[in-house]
């Protein structure tokens, strides 16, 4: 399939799926790896999703995982971000993480998270 935001996307194999999502392994116009995120428009909590990826794309902290492209307006919503490689293997961390290791992490989300609240988005 191909999406066009910015740039052009062809996806090139799928990586999931969620209810209100669908998440592809794709590349741009410049042969850049990504991944999209084709958004399910017509389930319930789509909508609210879109608006809270819009709040995400006005976030502007380095430990948030920002899009690089989205067209969220179009019949078939999607957001692309960079590839990365999973974080996960069936549900669990790569790798097991020590305190001193894992503080680092936790500072940026919570500074994260501030600025998340900042822009009007709540957690709940």
């Amino acid at each position: 399939m191909e999406f066009r935001g910015h740039d052009t996307y062809q996806t090139v194999s799928p990586l999931g799926e969620h209810r209100l999502w669908s998440a592809f392994r794709a590349v741009s116009s410049t042969n850049t790896p990504c991944e999209l995120r084709l958004i399910h428009r017509t389930e319930t909590g789509a909508e609210l999703l879109i608006r809270r990826l819009r709040l995400l794309q006005a976030a502007q902290h380095s430990s948030l995982l920002l899009a690089t492209d989205s067209d969220l307006d179009s019949s078939k919503p999607f957001i692309v971000f960079p590839a990365s490689e999973p974080l996960l293997v069936q549900g669990h961390l790569r790798q097991n993480l020590s305190a001193p290791q894992m503080m680092p992490q936790l500072k940026g989300l919570f500074e994260a998270l501030a600025e998340l609240h900042r822009l009007g988005m709540i957690a709940g």
